[in-house]
């Protein structure tokens, strides 16, 4: 199986990283439940943190990290698209030298921290739309969250056992 190439801002990566390193953390709270004890709930998605170690190769490696270089420079935030995952908007936080350079490799390592979703509202990952019948319950119940938490993220909800096949309902 060939993997799609990492890609930033417009720039390919011609070699996908060595090493890659996602960390993708939940946000969760802790529910007591009467005589069946504690039980613990992903409440929201958490910032994914990309850290890897790659390797320019060719006789325009040193362009190719000045075209790097200049991405990382610029502090607005950017698609990335990842091998094998769905693109995500992302900062370029670091970028370093790791290694000697040679006249046709350059050994570096990178850092990108997703952009959050509260500046991005509409992001689909914190929504679920209501199948015919499904209630906050049931939504509750298959996002692994409380009825709670899903009450107050969608105050225009008036009633948890009442939606509307379609409706969006924010899940974090």
């Amino acid at each position: 199986m060939k993997l799609e190439l990492m890609r930033y801002k417009g720039f390919t990566f011609l070699c996908n990283p060595l090493s890659l390193q996602i960390t993708d953390e939940g946000d969760f709270i802790k529910q007591e439940f009467p005589f069946y004890g504690e039980k613990l709930s992903n409440s929201c998605h958490k910032l994914r943190r990309i850290k890897g170690k790659g390797e320019l190769r060719g006789k325009d490696c040193l362009e190719q990290y000045a075209n790097l270089r200049a991405l990382q420079k610029d502090k607005n935030a950017g698609v990335l698209s990842l091998p094998g995952m769905m693109p995500f908007s992302a900062y370029f936080v670091s970028l370093t030298v790791s290694a000697d350079v040679t006249p046709d490799t350059v050994f570096y390592e990178f850092e990108f921290s997703e952009k959050s979703s509260f500046a991005d509202k509409n992001r689909e990952a914190d929504y679920h739309t209501a199948a015919e019948e499904e209630t906050l319950f049931d939504i509750a119940q298959i996002c692994k969250t409380d009825v709670d938490t899903l009450v107050r993220l969608n105050p225009h909800i008036k009633r948890p056992d009442e939606l509307e096949k379609g409706e969006r309902v924010r899940i974090c």
